[in-house]
């Protein structure tokens, strides 16, 4: 008896391995579609998020998944691309489905990371002044040099190894949409500012800031494809430095004999307008641009 249960074990490991190809097609085929509904469910608001997700509060299991952890997960980088994406495919046709959905989760994924294992020292280089070309430590790794590496790692990955390809380009698009962030364009860090709180009422009201086409791929066609970055990125940032101080605004209510100070929900609005849905518009065009480069 125990001869035959062996018999039949190598026989069934026989076929699964003669077989093995068509079962790794199979897997493989599934991400396209699996992709394409949680994109469709981020960009309706949902709380999924490829991976983990990234916690708003720190946290010292670096391990936990952040979905429950104090404070919630930041849903705002995977939202802001995933948006980006579906703008392009409508934009620009469903040859891009075939191009993005395969790796999507990479993608999405990557959009997190930067926050997770590329923090030291105190997330300075997440950070990019576009008047002192500077982070809000004045050191000259910034948000928008880490952009520009990360997108170049992608480019050059392409064609051998697209899935570390999507997710370098990812951690490209992070620090991208660092740079729309007002407080990360400003040098206003957590510590000393309403950087978290701001970011934590953007990303409860993210469905709010959403575009339906795009409107600069005529940034695409007049610059080498680092200089296209380079523009990209001072395009943002003087864009969300533009709207720093409607994004720290408070206000003043009556409370009886006391007055009350209050975030202004209608500044952080108009901000948060201005620079999440130009955020959308511009990874849109970085889309686009680094499709035309690689394929």
């Amino acid at each position: 008896m125990k001869k035959f249960f062996i018999k039949v074990v190598c026989s069934l490991g026989i076929i699964l391995l003669s077989y093995s190809p068509l079962i790794s097609i199979a897997i493989t085929d599934t991400y396209p579609e699996f992709n394409k509904s949680l994109i469709d469910d981020i960009t309706s608001g949902k709380s999924e998020v490829f991976g983990k997700g990234k916690p708003f509060m720190f946290s010292f299991h670096s391990n936990e998944d952040s979905r429950w952890q104090s404070g919630g997960i930041d849903h705002t980088h995977q939202y802001l691309t995933s948006v980006a994406i579906k703008t392009l495919i409508n934009d620009k046709g469903n040859k891009y489905e075939n191009l993005i959905y395969p790796y999507a989760h990479k993608l999405l994924e990557g959009c997190d990371l930067p926050d997770i294992d590329e923090t030291y020292p105190f997330y300075a280089h997440h950070f990019y002044n576009p008047y002192t070309n500077k982070n809000y430590l004045l050191g000259n790794i910034t948000a928008k040099t880490k952009f520009i590496e990360h997108l170049n790692n992608a480019k050059d990955l392409y064609p051998t190894d697209k899935y570390t390809s999507f997710s370098e380009l990812g951690r490209a698009l992070h620090y991208l949409s660092d740079i729309n962030e007002p407080h990360h364009s400003s040098s206003s860090p957590a510590f000393i500012t309403n950087h978290v709180v701001y970011e934590k009422w953007a990303d409860e009201h993210r469905t709010y800031y959403t575009i339906n086409f795009g409107t600069m791929y005529d940034l695409c066609f007049s610059e080498s494809f680092n200089k296209f970055l380079n523009v990209a990125a001072d395009k943002s940032a003087s864009n969300s430095y533009r709207n720093s101080l409607a994004a720290q605004e408070l206000k003043i209510e009556p409370f009886g004999i006391y007055p009350l100070i209050l975030n202004d929900s209608d500044s952080w609005c108009k901000s948060a307008n201005r620079t999440m849905t130009y955020c959308e518009d511009m990874i849109t065009t970085v889309l686009f641009r680094f499709f035309e480069e690689v394929i």
